[in-house]
């Protein structure tokens, strides 16, 4: 009644496929769907291509997965290379708050870094270096608060006038070598590193009160997500 076996089929009947996926994409992509599989393993190198692949075969939910693993690890993102390559990937896939999220450690991270992580391959590259402008611009008008506000630059802390030239002096030069390295790396830590502490505790009168309010003031302003083009 039933014919049992398969039919057989001609080979030139055939249509080879080729997949323009890699096989590390298609095995993710395999992995993810499978329910009896745990899901795979990610690294930043390998997610491109499977967010292609997800997109491609219309899996939705891949997006949003691979978007909350990134997000849980973004804080373990150790180097600004990668950094880099979370603002890519949230370009093309248009994941903003990825971006922002990235953004916020490359705008105070040293321009050293900056250059060995070829940052300027991002399409927000332009707009990452007007966030870091603004980002110094900020830091100065902060330190010359510190300097030039409360109290005159030359007044000690007992309200006298008796000026200490060479110290002036000495204050002036480890402030112009703060002002370029703040330039350089626009960040909390780099102003902590190089502010002369005991110099300016003897100089200017209730300094550290005021680098107190300065630190909260700057970390505040490290923790926000910055604004998109």
């Amino acid at each position: 009644m039933f014919a049992l076996g398969a039919a057989s089929v001609d080979r030139e009947e055939c249509q080879e496929v080729t997949l323009q996926e890699s096989s590390t994409s298609l095995d993710l992509l395999l992995r993810f769907i499978d329910p009896k599989k745990a899901n795979p393993k990610l690294n930043l190198d390998v997610i491109p291509g499977l967010l292609e692949a997800g997109r491609k075969y219309q899996i939705d939910t891949l997006g949003d997965w691979v978007h909350s693993w990134i997000y849980g690890n973004l804080s373990a993102v150790g180097s600004k290379s990668q950094m880099v390559q979370v603002v890519e990937i949230g370009t093309v896939f248009e994941f903003p708050h990825l971006r922002r999220m990235a953004l916020c450690g490359l705008i105070r991270a040293p321009s050293s870094e900056l250059m060995e992580s070829n940052a300027s391959r991002l399409r927000l590259y332009d707009h990452l270096m007007r966030l870091r402008t603004r980002r110094v611009e900020w830091f100065r008008e902060e330190i010359s608060k510190i300097v030039h506000g409360g109290a005159p630059i030359r007044l000690l802390k007992d309200h006298t006038f008796i000026i200490n030239d060479l110290k002036y002096v000495e204050i002036m030069q480890i402030l112009m070598k703060l002002v370029f390295e703040i330039a350089s790396e626009p960040s909390f830590a780099c102003l902590a590193r190089y502010w002369p502490k005991q110099l300016y505790n003897d100089y200017i009168h209730g300094s550290e009160e005021k680098m107190e309010l300065l630190k909260q003031a700057a970390l505040r302003m490290e923790s926000e997500l910055p604004e998109l083009p």
